[in-house]
């Protein structure tokens, strides 16, 4: 798989074992992003289809922050997401060359009755990726996100909004 490689490859990267599973996959404009690994140890890779059509072509890798740079998760209330962390992402052609591809993303914790989230960002409503109760949502744009409302999706089936 593209992403173990990478990190396999990458010394300033966590070790996430080439046999790790797929948690999440989805694809979003020819652009893909899969998480890998587990709840304790999870990386996020993004590519473009020259990526996975030859895996030696860059992409953009990097450690899911399972603990730091967002609310912890014990300080978040059930019904609720804590602060969230936006971030960008994206790949460069050869030297020279404009970025070929970018994202913006934005990732969190959700309360312990969250069962799935989704955000208004500026390409529409999206549904966030999660593993366990860490969650990403990312579309592609040369901007990185601002604040956004979430819808929460809670335990018992009602939906809750929140802006962040």
């Amino acid at each position: 798989m593209v992403c173990t490689t990478k990190f396999a490859e990458s010394p300033e990267q966590p070790a996430i074992p080439k046999d790790a599973p797929a948690l999440a996959v989805e694809k979003r404009d020819g652009l893909f992003m899969v998480l890998v690994g587990d709840e304790s140890s999870a990386g996020l890779c993004l590519f473009d289809k020259a990526t996975l059509a030859d895996p030696t072509k860059p992409a953009a890798w990097d450690p899911v922050q399972l603990t730091s740079g967002v609310t912890p998760p014990v300080q978040i209330g059930p019904r609720d997401i804590g602060d969230v962390s936006g971030a960008g992402y994206g790949r460069w052609g050869d030297p020279g060359e404009e970025m070929t591809w970018s994202v913006a993303a934005v990732e969190g914790y959700a309360g312990a009755e969250v069962r799935g989230i989704a955000a208004v960002t500026p390409r529409g409503r999206l549904t966030a990726l999660m593993i366990g109760r860490w969650f990403t949502i990312w579309w592609p744009s040369i901007t990185h996100a601002g604040r956004l409302t979430y819808e929460l999706l809670l335990a018992d089936g009602s939906v809750v909004t929140v802006t962040r």
